[in-house]
């Protein structure tokens, strides 16, 4: 009979567990003494350890060498997203750049453009009012068109019911233009007109000079004013010094 080692599907086996078929083989089936017996499962166990362990220890290494890459690839990322924030920043104030340059471009230009200031401030008081400005030529004044201008608003029918109302945005208006500091000196007078109430002017030698603190000036002082100036339309004189009232309907009082 063969032995079981012998057999294929027993080399198979040996093979397999070939550390511990040899320290058995040598321990059972050799004819060697002790000694040398000893000295062979020793080299055997040297052996498998080196075969086996040697494996883990290759691989370990790699796996190390994975990890340190990869870590250098991160930090590789971060450094280039850090350098590139900046670039980012840089672009976005660039791309913003023209937008605050439009931005003061238009604040200048309401700023410097008297006949836009002298029509927002009107609209304020109400937005229904016929704005026109003329300067001293008579011709339609544009934001190149040289000083004093001559401001004339006109409120259709039914824009204001009453004639006490007329009185409040009347002066509302002078206030308007006389009160900003930017326009005022720009002005030769304004003239208001309320459809079926009233039209009152203001001349610039009397307006500029008024105090329109709401402590000093009010629709009724202001009107008692103008009716003891001119209680009719006075077009004699520079339009500086053209300040009168008139009521034109028989309510107003």
């Amino acid at each position: 009979m063969k032995e079981w080692y012998k057999k294929w599907w027993g080399i198979i086996i040996a093979l397999i567990i070939w550390p511990l078929f040899a320290i058995w083989y040598i321990s059972q089936k050799t004819k060697w003494n002790n000694t040398a017996k000893g000295f062979a499962i020793i080299g055997v166990i040297i052996l498998a350890v080196l075969i086996y362990g040697g494996d883990k220890s290759e691989n370990k290494p790699e796996q190390n060498k994975v990890a340190v890459s990869e870590n250098k690839q991160t930090q590789q990322e971060t450094v280039v997203a850090k350098e590139q924030k900046p670039e980012e920043n840089q672009e976005v104030k660039k791309d913003n750049a023209p937008e605050e340059k439009v931005a003061e471009q238009k604040t200048e230009e309401k700023t410097d453009d008297p006949i836009k200031k002298i029509e927002e401030n009107i609209k304020q008081v109400s937005d229904k009012f016929e704005i026109t400005i003329w300067d001293s030529k008579s011709n339609f004044a544009k934001a190149t068109t040289p000083p004093p201008y001559e401001v004339i608003v006109n409120a259709g029918n039914g824009a204001i019911s009453n004639c006490d109302s007329a009185k409040v945005v009347s002066f509302q208006v002078m206030k308007a233009v006389y009160s900003d500091n930017s326009i005022k000196d720009k002005v030769s007078r304004v003239i208001f007109t309320s459809w079926g109430n009233l039209r009152v002017s203001l001349g610039s030698e009397d307006g500029a000079k008024m105090d329109w603190s709401p402590a000093m000036a009010g629709p009724t002082n202001f009107w008692k004013v103008m009716m003891q100036v001119a209680p009719y339309e006075n077009e004699s004189g520079s339009l500086s010094q053209r300040t009168w009232g008139k009521f034109i309907s028989s309510d107003c009082k």
